[in-house]
């Protein structure tokens, strides 16, 4: 915990003294999500998308926050412009699967987990996760 703290204030002070540095705000960024502050993690994701929009890795990052903070639709909203760029990513089609699954749209949610499942068809979680799903919906479209 210590040596978390002493890495913030370095990062902290190295901003002071640049606020453009990229690599000292990515890196505070990256240890507040780390340890759970996200909300201080948004602030500086936010602030590094505004000096670079098209920094993926901070799409990520500030979208895992959001969603850890229950912003479920910015959380979305920074999955899906990660996906315009990189269409391969698997980890924002599994996020935004448990986004709409916990928005109880489970069509949309299955469909996440399928393109998920399509660029990595050897994820055993994912496997699961669609098998699971498909069993959900063949149950309750069972008649009775």
């Amino acid at each position: 915990e210590n040596e978390h703290r002493l890495a913030i204030d370095y990062f902290v002070k190295a901003l002071a003294e640049n606020e453009k540095h990229l690599t000292a705000r990515n890196n505070l960024a990256a240890l507040y999500l780390s340890h759970d502050y996200d909300e201080n993690a948004v602030t500086h994701y936010e602030i590094l998308l505004q000096q670079n929009p098209n920094d993926l890795e901070a799409h990520y990052n500030i979208g895992v926050a959001y969603m850890s903070l229950g912003v479920l639709d910015k959380a979305c909203w920074h999955f899906e412009t990660l996906l315009k760029h990189d269409q391969k990513h698997v980890a924002s089609y599994t996020n935004l699967g448990a986004i709409y699954s916990k928005l109880n749209q489970p069509e949309k949610s299955l469909a996440y987990y399928e393109k998920a499942l399509f660029y990595a068809p050897f994820d055993e979680n994912i496997q699961f996760i669609v098998a699971a799903m498909k069993g959900e919906q063949r149950f309750e479209a069972a008649p009775n």
